[in-house]
């Protein structure tokens, strides 16, 4: 054991329930390898069988139970819950409370395998690249990724059911919708963009408005109600919207 981090191999659980608490009370992050079983009480109910698992606790509070395959956790709890801890005759009990809406999960402990506290140094900063955000800003600034002859006229139009990410006109003046997406468009995003045409159709009493859907990828089944509600498709990815931005930052300097 140093100052900065704990680490421990197949603990006793009356060492590894000291050094955990310990852990949490220095807000180090935790994570430890267990054969435990898992609960949860709030908003619906739930129970998790023994198992060995992979627990995860934040210094804001997280935590995260994962199982073996997957990449989501199948108990987690937000930031700011309150984590205790309880050493009984044949386990060790974590107990993570969430106040503001009464949740709470408890994981039983029988065995563990490895226990670690870190506190880490994280001063870096997350830039996301590839958003949604960028194809709309390189869109506005080359309206020709949809089409030529495509005029941006506002973006995030308000409509009832949301904001049009990008509305214009076309080549020919046609109104236009233009719904986009930076990953894989589905059906779901295929009907959103239905109701702000629709929408839109509506409050400025006209009955011809373009849709066109724009991302990188679509499924088969969405691509295919696209075509029954006669909308349309442009393939556009994330990376090709900031490579137009970055020469657009390029000609500026």
């Amino acid at each position: 054991m140093e100052g900065n981090h704990i680490l421990l191999d197949n603990p006793p659980l009356k060492e590894a329930y000291r050094f955990l608490r310990k852990g949490l009370a220095g807000k180090m992050l935790v994570f430890f390898i267990a054969d435990c079983e898992v609960s949860y009480r709030g908003r619906a109910r739930s129970y998790l069988s023994r198992g060995e698992r992979l627990i995860v606790i934040k210094p804001d509070g997280s935590l995260l139970i994962h199982r073996d395959k997957g990449y989501e956790p199948v108990n987690w709890q937000p930031p700011d819950t309150v984590i205790s801890t309880r050493l009984t005759d044949n386990h060790l009990l974590v107990k993570s409370v969430r106040k503001s809406v009464n949740e709470v999960v408890e994981i039983h402990i029988f065995d563990l395998k490895v226990l670690g506290c870190y506190r880490l140094k994280d001063i870096g900063t997350f830039t996301m690249y590839g958003r949604e955000e960028d194809m709309k800003k390189a869109i506005e600034m080359f309206p020709s990724l949809i089409e030529e002859g495509f005029k941006v006229l506002r973006t995030e139009r308000k409509v009832r059911p949301g904001f049009i990410d990008v509305f214009g006109v076309d080549s020919q003046g046609r109104l236009t919708v233009v719904e986009l997406k930076s990953g894989t468009s589905s059906m779901d995003a295929v009907l959103q963009l239905k109701k702000y045409v629709d929408s839109l159709k509506k409050e400025l009493g006209v009955t011809e408005i373009r849709g066109i859907l724009a991302s990188p990828r679509i499924t088969k089944r969405g691509l295919q109600l696209l075509k029954t509600l006669k909308l349309e498709y442009k393939p556009l990815s994330p990376a090709k919207c900031l490579k137009y931005l970055e020469r657009k930052k390029g000609l500026k300097l």
